[in-house]
């Protein structure tokens, strides 16, 4: 509600005044007089506002004040305070009444608000309706300049689009909106809020007359009434693609509100003029596609140059470009063949090189459509200048595949000028032409190719006829009859031949011919490579030779001999070379057609592959029995250790490999300066004689090819004219032809193979070599040999000078020792055994095995024997001693490990220290049955460790205990686990003999028998025996008396015999019955002695009885003659053995375990 100031203020005291005088009238008691002034300044507040009832409530209360305090004089007291108060609430009247109006005055405002945007949300909306419409810019123009307008409360709007460097004023279509001249062009840089908004993008506002003269002359100049003016950037795709402008005259500015209307309206546009581009360019590639498809059946003719003429015709018109080319691809070259038009520069043909176009070489490799903008930017070289003088610039290339994946041409359409790129319906149409383009080409292609098919059908039936025949040919012969047939057939020709010819000789050999006479045959046959003849020259350069005119026959040296009218000769080519040639000869002239001559050569091609597979075969089958043979003689060479066993392997083999009547090896004694013959073959003993050892400084043909250390082939006169003097051994051996070769190991020859032939031999030179190769084989192992020898010889000398010659011979103990050498390797290894006899009367024993084989491990081993046998007479424990051996081993000996037992052996207390430096435990057969290992005292091998503690192990060995120490050799076997082996160790010593001797043999032939020795064996044995007192000597009278006498002694004596308890009452018994037949029988005086002898010698005691008179023979009686017979019984031996100063009688008693 709006009413005139004066109005309201007026109002507003007439009420007052007139309030003040009708309360006045009312209520002379002044009674009600405030509250209908309250009322009146309520009503001017209502009417005029704030101001209105602030000057009602002035005027009111200002006529109180004065009326009350100048006129009456009554303002005082209680009506100052109603006065005030009064006043107060008129005053809050003002407030709550103000605050009421401004809400009403807000909703009014509100109100008008929502209507107004929902008009423009209305008006937004069928603007946006018209767009959706609209199918061309035309459309979309109109609907914004007709629309857009109204929404902003512009008086008119102008649409433009950019093209170029120009923004174009699209025509609305009559609309009456319009503010720029349709059809117009403004430059972008031109000065109006249009033209900035489209070069810019940013959204351009006029706000007054002045700044539009001062900023956009240019604008302001084309629109004269517009006082303000915005302008908006319209973007298609995210790209500017024009603008829109709007004009306002100074009385239709509305709001601040417009700007962004503006930009809603140019957000729509841009969109609905994106939609238009889509379906324009749509239109326009279905009418290209209803072009392709119209002029597609015309790419369809009979040959491939017509139809690349009318693909660059159609691909030009339809694309709109000024040229377009169609070019071949091959690897990196490119071939023109068609073009449309067709300049000077282009002509079919044409070749010009991929890598000068680096774009087109990548997209092609990728199949791809590629576009440059201007290629004289891209192209290099030839192709740079052909753009330049075409004046090409924007070109369009696509790849076109003809029955692969690869592309193999490519179409090209290009334009003077610089062009956008093209949109994805464009590439999408351009590939559709070139598949159409490429089905055209793909149906001529095969037009072509089912002509030649047809052409080659015949002549694969004729080829298959002749691979047929072919393959029924095993011999080079039966193939030179088969392809010389069909060659003469095919071609008509009258004569020819088949020749073949080898790398390593210039002679040819004639293997198959038709149609010569004898004469004709022998004129051709002497000719050689190196003649100036047509297969000659085939084979020489490896082409075909056609001398098919009489002109071209004369180049050759043997035109004149012959009336021929015609020659060709084609080589025999294979993958190992030219091997030969066809050579066919025409009585009458002939012209051969290029698919002559191509099948001629194929049917010679097939010849040749037929005659290298027949030499193939053949040199397959003599490869496979010589790698045969090398493997049988390396394998045989590898078993074989000595010269002697070498050079047997050798005549065996290799004699036989290459078929020789004799074969001999010898080596190269360079000590002696000989030649000395180890084994040959083939040759009688009286003949080879003065062969078998020949002075190295003889002048003989092996020498000769020992010192030249060359191989050498002599026939038999060869050698009469070349070596005289050893011509007569030679003789007499009575072959035609001998091979020399020298073994060659390193630089030195160390021997020499001989093979000789009965008959004169044509050794071929692939031969020779095959031959050399098994004699290097053969040099080396005899190389081998020979060190093999020399370290094993050296290796013996050194075990045989470590191991002990005899055994010490200890009282109380019985030693036996075995060593046996491995069989499986001839090499000498590390085992050893040793005994020694102590300072203080205790028996040392060791047995130890230093890891590896040869003249090391002997030396080794030698070391450490002597420096236990140095450490053990420092009185120490054996721990100890095998301490310091082990500090030996590290700080001087050159080996790897070695495993020692060292036991020393008390033959008084019959106690047993030991220790073992990982070496197989001991073996202990006790009396009372029991076998065991003894497990203590184990430590690490001498050598793993520098300061390694070793320990010691303390077992009482009784009477008839039997210990065995023994390397690993004895018991471990590749095929088993070497507990097996202890354990059947430990039963072949349980189940032996207890005399040392016969138990060593018995535990080698239990463990190893007949079997191969894998390692060495070292093997000691020992056993405790009781320790017997000295000899007993007893002297007593001859009579009967003393009997008993000798029986208590002689029973005291046997308690320390190795004697069992009945053994030793055995003995008593016999010696009694001796000591009584002397009593009895000796027929001694009264004064005579007998002397009773005991000793054990050898686990044996031994007893004699001597007395001193002359033996009387026994009476007889019925019940004597028992006493010879109890003695005989008792003991092992009794000996008789009468004489002049008395009778011997001696008796043996050997212990059962001994026997």
């Amino acid at each position: 509600m709006t009413r005139g100031r004066l109005t309201r203020y007026g109002v507003a005291v007439v009420l007052s005044i007139g309030g003040a005088l009708v309360t006045k009238d009312l209520t002379p008691d002044n009674a009600e007089l405030y509250a209908l002034l309250v009322g009146v300044v309520a009503v001017a507040v209502w009417y005029g506002g704030l101001g209105p009832g602030l000057v009602a409530v002035a005027a009111g209360w200002t006529f109180e004040l004065v009326q009350l305090g100048f006129l009456s004089g009554t303002f005082q007291g209680i009506e100052v305070t109603r006065w005030a108060a009064t006043l107060t609430i008129a005053l809050g009247v003002i407030w709550v009444s103000t605050q009421m109006r401004t809400g009403q005055e807000r909703a009014v405002l509100a109100a008008a608000e929502a209507e107004e945007t929902v008009r423009e949300l209305v008006g937004l909306q069928e603007l946006a309706a018209a767009l959706s419409a609209a199918v061309s810019p035309r459309e979309v123009a109109r609907a914004l300049v007709t629309q857009a307008p109204a929404l902003l409360g512009a008086r008119g709007g102008a649409l433009g689009l950019i093209d170029g460097d120009e923004l174009v004023i699209v025509d609305p279509q009559g609309a009456e909106q319009q503010t720029h001249l349709p059809g117009s062009r403004l430059p972008l840089k031109t000065r109006a809020p249009i033209a900035h908004a489209a070069r810019t993008g940013v959204t351009v506002e006029v706000g007054d007359r002045a700044t539009f003269e001062r900023e956009f002359p240019d604008g302001a100049d084309l629109s004269l009434s517009a006082h303000r003016a915005i302008a908006v950037p319209l973007l298609a795709a995210g790209e500017v693609v024009g603008s829109m402008s709007f004009l306002f005259d100074e009385s239709r500015v509305r709001d601040d509100d417009a700007q962004s209307i503006a930009r809603i309206a140019a957000d729509l546009g841009g969109q609905a003029l994106e939609r238009a581009q889509l379906y324009a360019r749509e239109g326009e590639s279905n009418r290209a596609l209803d072009r392709i498809l119209r002029v597609s059946p015309r790419f369809h003719t009979d040959s491939a140059e017509s139809a690349a003429e009318a693909i660059c015709r159609e691909a030009r018109q339809t694309f709109g470009a000024d040229l377009a080319f169609l070019w071949r691809v091959d690897e990196t070259r490119l071939e023109l063949v068609g073009s449309d038009p067709a300049p000077d520069p282009l002509r079919p043909g044409l070749e010009g090189a991929l890598e000068e176009f680096p774009d087109l070489l990548r997209a092609l490799g990728q199949l791809e459509i590629s576009f440059v903008s201007d290629i004289q930017e891209e192209a290099r070289g030839a192709g740079l200048e052909r753009a330049r003088k075409l004046g090409i610039h924007s070109s369009l290339r696509t790849p076109i595949s003809i029955g692969g994946a690869e592309a193999t041409l490519v179409l090209i359409v290009s334009w003077d000028r610089v062009i956008a790129a093209p949109d994805p319906s464009t590439l999408a149409l351009m590939r559709r032409f070139a598949d159409q383009a490429g089905f055209a080409l793909e149906q001529v292609e095969r037009r072509r190719a089912q002509t030649e098919a047809a052409i080659r059908a015949d002549e694969t039936r004729r080829l298959q006829e002749v691979t047929a025949a072919l393959s029924l040919a095993s011999t080079a012969t039966d193939v030179s009859d088969t392809c010389l047939e069909h060659a003469l057939s095919a071609v008509g020709a009258e004569a020819g031949f088949v020749i073949l010819s080898s790398p390593e000789r210039i002679t040819v050999d004639i293997v198959s011919h038709i149609g010569y006479s004898d004469d004709e045959l022998a004129h051709w046959g002497q000719f050689a490579l190196d003649a100036d003849v047509p297969f000659a020259r085939a084979i020489a350069s490896g082409d075909p030779v056609w001398a098919l005119t009489l002109a071209e026959m004369a180049g050759f040296a043997a035109g004149e001999s012959f009336t021929d009218q015609g020659w060709v000769a084609l080589p025999l080519r294979t993958a190992a070379g030219v091997r030969g040639a066809l050579h066919l000869t025409f009585r009458h002239p002939r012209d051969l057609s290029d698919s002559e001559k191509r099948w001629l050569e194929t049917v010679v091609s097939q010849c040749a592959q037929a005659l290298e597979r027949s030499r193939l075969f053949d040199a397959e089958q003599l490869l496979r029995r010589r790698s045969e043979r090398l493997q049988s003689m390396t394998a045989a060479l590898s078993n074989a250790l000595t010269r002697t066993d070498i050079a047997e392997v050798i005549v065996d083999e290799v004699g036989a490999a290459v078929s020789a009547d004799g074969v001999a090896l010898a080596v190269v004694s360079e000590e002696r300066g000989v030649v000395r013959t180890l084994a040959r073959r083939g040759y009688t003993d009286d003949l080879e004689a003065p062969l078998l050892e020949v002075p190295l400084k003889a002048a003989t043909p092996g020498n000769r090819a020992i010192k030249r250390r060359v191989s050498a082939f002599y026939g038999i006169d060869d050698i009469r004219r070349g070596f005289a003097e050893p011509f007569a051994g030679f003789a007499l051996v009575d072959h035609a032809s001998f091979l020399f070769v020298p073994l060659v190991a390193g630089r030195r020859a160390n021997g020499l193979l001989v093979l000789s032939w009965s008959e004169p031999y044509s050794l071929e030179a692939e031969e020779r070599r095959f031959v050399e190769t098994l004699a290097g084989q053969a040099a080396q192992a005899l190389d081998r040999a020979s060190q093999f020898e020399y370290e094993r010889s050296v290796a013996e000398t050194l075990q045989r000078s470590v191991l002990p010659a005899s055994l010490p011979r200890v009282e109380g103990i019985q030693l036996a020792a075995r060593y046996l050498p491995g069989t499986a390797d001839l090499d000498v290894g590390g085992d050893w055994y040793d005994a020694m006899n102590l300072s203080d009367g205790r028996l040392g024993l060791v047995v130890g095995d230093v890891v590896g084989k040869g003249v090391q491990a002997a030396a080794t081993m030698a070391q450490l024997r002597n420096g236990l046998r140095a450490y053990s007479l420092d009185r120490m424990k054996p721990s100890s001693t095998l301490a310091r051996l082990n500090r030996l081993v590290g700080e001087v000996v050159e080996t790897a490990f070695a495993t020692v037992v060292y036991a020393v052996i008390d033959p008084e207390t019959r106690m047993c220290r030991y220790t073992s430096a990982g070496h197989p435990p001991a073996v202990a057969a006790f009396p009372d049955g029991r076998v065991e290992l003894l497990e203590g005292g184990r430590g690490l091998p001498l050598g793993a460790q520098a300061d390694t503690r070793y320990s010691q192990a303390v077992v009482e060995l009784p009477v008839g205990t039997v210990l065995v120490l023994y390397t690993d050799g004895l018991v471990e076997r590749r095929d088993r686990s070497i507990d097996v082996g202890l354990d059947e160790l430990l039963r072949a010593v349980g189940e032996g003999p207890r005399e040392p001797e016969q138990l060593v043999e018995h535990v080698l032939a239990r463990m190893i028998g007949d079997g191969e020795r894998g390692d060495d064996i070292a093997l000691l044995a020992v056993r405790i025996m009781a320790v017997a007192p000295q000899s007993l000597h007893v002297h007593v009278p001859s009579e009967v008396g003393s009997l008993a006498v000798v029986r208590d002694a002689l029973r005291v004596w046997l308690g320390g015999a190795p004697l069992s308890r009945t053994e030793a009452q055995d003995v008593v018994l016999a010696v009694w019955e001796a000591c009584a037949n002397a009593v009895e029988h000796a027929g001694m005086t009264s004064d005579g002695f007998i002397d009773v002898h005991v000793d054990v010698i050898d686990s044996r005691v031994r007893v004699t009885v001597q007395d001193q008179g002359e033996w009387v023979p026994p009476t007889e009686r019925p019940d004597r003659g028992l006493g010879l017979q109890m003695m005989r019984a008792a003991m092992s031996s009794v000996d008789i053995a009468p004489g002049a100063e008395g009778t011997r009688v001696t008796l043996e008693k050997i212990s059962a375990e001994e026997r």
